[in-house]
């Protein structure tokens, strides 16, 4: 473990900062289990084939189409920046369709659900109806 990870657990859907590694842990380990650390997950179904256009159009949408799409979001635990800025904290993760692999972070909860609700938004978006 890198020494100069910064350790957080959450209290009432807030980050707190512990230097205490044990603390630390057993409450990771208890909200893994418990499924506290989970801001939001949503499944996006797949949609039915897209029948009109071109056939390389519709190859195309019908491959992203095809796939349910799970997004996740949760609180890390730890702090995941790569700078000084604020703490990266909260991650969402996109699995599936256009967006695969798709991640975005965030330093509080409140921020991890407002972005997970925007990426879910323009994924929806984003599928031909």
């Amino acid at each position: 473990m890198n020494m100069n990870t910064k350790n957080y657990i959450l209290v009432e859907k807030q980050p707190v900062l512990t230097e205490d590694y044990v603390r630390w842990a057993i409450w990771f380990e208890e909200s893994v289990r418990k499924g506290t650390r989970h801001v939001e997950v949503k499944e996006i179904p797949a949609r039915k084939p897209f029948k009109k256009g071109s056939a390389k159009m519709i190859r195309k949408i019908n491959h992203f189409r095809a796939q349910p799409i799970l997004v996740s979001t949760i609180f890390l635990g730890r702090d995941c920046s790569d700078s000084g800025a604020a703490p990266a904290l909260f991650e969402t993760n996109v699995h599936g369709g256009r967006f695969d692999r798709s991640q975005e972070n965030y330093a509080s909860w409140e921020l991890a659900e407002k972005g997970h609700y925007n990426i879910v938004e323009r994924i929806t978006k984003s599928m031909v109806v």
